[in-house]
């Protein structure tokens, strides 16, 4: 893929995790000009199949009854254009309820997205997820 070929926008849509466990929408809010995300689907629990899960690990305690499934988790990326990868953002993950560094790009093309959560603003310490675009 020629990342010359790539804009700041690219990265709006839905997107469906590699285990096809959640869906995600990214959007940009327009007053900061940021990307940020949130769950619009989850699959079900099966200890709880009436029901969608609860961020019962968050570290506030206010906030352990509130639903995943709508949950605003990415804030703050921004596009870096001599780069051309997002950056500077921050992901909560609702398994463990704790908050990482995140900079995201760009695979093979523009339907593969490449996430890298990490504890390090570096990203040296990260783990690579994988998000496909989801169309249906």
């Amino acid at each position: 893929m020629d990342k010359k070929l790539i804009e700041r926008s690219d990265i709006l849509g839905d997107w469906i995790n590699a285990d096809k466990t959640s869906k995600t929408q990214i959007y940009e809010d327009p007053e900061s000009s940021c990307f940020h995300a949130k769950v619009t689907w989850i699959l079900k629990d099966e200890s709880n199949p009436d029901g969608p899960e609860l961020d019962c690990n968050n570290p506030d305690e206010s906030l352990r009854q509130r639903r995943i499934s709508g949950l605003e988790f990415i804030t703050g990326l921004q596009f870096n254009e001599r780069k051309k990868e997002w950056q500077g953002g921050r992901i909560y993950s609702p398994k463990d309820g704790k908050t990482f560094y995140l900079k995201v790009w760009f695979l093979d093309n523009k339907d593969t997205l490449n996430l890298r959560p990490s504890v390090d603003a570096m990203g040296i310490t990260g783990k690579n997820l994988n998000w496909y675009r989801y169309s249906e």
